[in-house]
């Protein structure tokens, strides 16, 4: 293929990559604004769709983390707070679950907080 073909393929490329990230970025303010309003539900599969679409997405899996940790589902949070941990979230949350996980795996009981 020419380079004179592949060049409106790029920009097009570009474009849809832009759409994306656009609609993931709506899509977790939605689940930010559903979680304010007490609908944890909706607001984890608005998160989770984010997530889906973006897996690196920090901000998503931190308010993962917080929904999961509220709902007492501790495997869920930890899994989250490591994900925004290792996407470079650096706080309190964050790093408390990176260091639960981390000695977990230490005495080889990852497995009882998934």
């Amino acid at each position: 293929m020419s380079l004179r073909r592949r060049a409106p393929c790029a920009v097009m490329f570009s474009l849809l990559c832009v759409a994306c990230a656009s609609r993931a970025a709506e899509r977790r303010q939605h689940g930010f604004e559903l979680a304010r309003a007490g609908r944890t539900d909706e607001a984890v599969d608005a998160l989770l769709a984010t997530v889906a679409q973006n897996p690196r997405d920090r901000d998503a899996h931190r308010a993962l983390g917080d929904l999961y940790g509220k709902a007492g589902r501790a495997g869920g949070a930890l899994f989250h707070y490591e994900r925004a941990y290792a996407l470079g979230v650096r706080d309190r949350d964050a790093e408390l679950g990176e260091l639960l996980r981390a000695r977990a795996r230490q005495r080889g009981q990852g497995g009882y907080l998934d």
